[in-house]
């Protein structure tokens, strides 16, 4: 039986992705758009006047999916690109009205600003029409479409094709679905989409985010997380990675990204686990042959070429366990 996956925080993982490497998500998204904006100056995020403009929706307002960038026009102006993350455990029904009322609060504070918007649908759960708002009351009658992405109907092949970075983030999104609290199946992906992330040459912004968010997003009991750090490490030591062969010094940053800790202070813990087990294999071993061989504390120590205070603690501490035992039982 496979141990329960862990559960990710899917937007926040998704925002930070995204706001790193926004450039790449324009170029995909508004592929149209992405030759107006001066990349050059730098992008904003209206986190802080997305939570004023919608202060008095409380729990029904904007969450931590929705995404408000302003870019600087090369022509001059600014344009908004407001980005809503659906994650795969937020269903919720009402986000097309919802994309429809943030987009005509933006319009009205800041009508000289063009806005578009993009709903991100990363879950398994999609409303019946994804990418329009409609209403209707005696006559009245409005429409207001927007551009919707579902991750679970994308096409496996072509995000492998793609050299787009975003793409490779949508893979691990499209992975997380079908994996489904398979333990074994998720180890797999997560282990390919590290490497895919090396061997495709990212420069060390898009590299580093989106190991961070593989990282994160696809999430693995604690036995199977060492394992797969275990196995990426293996994988940067044996093989050429563009980005450590661009400077050596990135060795360290990919590292830490992956195990979230100094590369020195990873391998301390791992040494330390290994010693642990290797004491508690001892432990038995010693144990094993006092008991069921007969053997005394010095043929032990001998045999196994330890001292022999250190036979004489452990027999005496398993000797001193199985007394207590009978006296709580006897309590009970």
């Amino acid at each position: 039986m496979n141990p329960q996956l862990p559960v990710p925080d899917y937007d926040a993982r998704w925002k930070d992705l995204i706001k790193g490497l926004h450039r790449y998500f324009v170029a995909k998204f508004f592929p149209n758009l992405y030759p107006q904006i001066d990349f050059a100056k730098k992008v904003r995020f209206l986190d802080k006047e997305m939570q004023k403009l919608f202060a008095d929706w409380n729990k029904k307002g904007p969450v931590r999916g929705d995404i408000l960038m302003e870019f600087q026009l090369k022509k001059g102006g600014k344009q908004f690109i407001l980005i809503h993350v659906e994650a795969q455990h937020g269903y919720d029904q009402s986000l097309p009205e919802r994309m429809f009322v943030t987009f005509y609060r933006l319009r009205d504070k800041y009508p000289k600003v063009p806005l578009t918007a993009i709903a991100l649908y990363t879950g398994d759960k999609v409303p019946s029409s994804p990418g329009v708002y409609e209403y209707k009351f005696e006559g009245t009658e409005l429409v207001y479409k927007f551009p919707a992405f579902i991750v679970k109907d994308q096409d496996e092949a072509e995000l492998l094709a793609s050299d787009n970075p975003i793409d490779l983030a949508i893979l691990a999104g499209m992975y997380v679905l079908q994996a489904k609290g398979d333990v074994d199946r998720a180890y797999l992906y997560k282990n390919n989409l590290a490497r895919l992330c090396f061997q495709r040459g990212y420069n060390k912004q898009a590299t580093s985010d989106l190991i961070n968010f593989v990282s994160f997003l696809i999430a693995l009991p604690e036995k199977r997380q060492k394992e797969y750090e275990e196995e990426v490490i293996k994988f940067i030591e044996m093989n050429t990675i563009p980005l450590i062969e661009q400077d050596p010094r990135n060795a360290k940053l990919v590292l830490h990204v992956i195990l979230g800790k100094p590369l020195e202070d990873w391998a301390k813990e791992r040494d330390r686990e290994r010693d642990k087990r290797e004491k508690e294999k001892m432990k038995k071993a010693i144990l094993k042959a006092y008991q069921k061989l007969k053997l005394n504390e010095k043929e032990i120590a001998d045999f196994f070429e330890i001292e022999l205070k250190e036979v004489k603690a452990i027999i005496k501490k398993h000797k001193e366990g199985m007394k207590k035992k009978p006296e709580q039982n006897g309590q009970k």
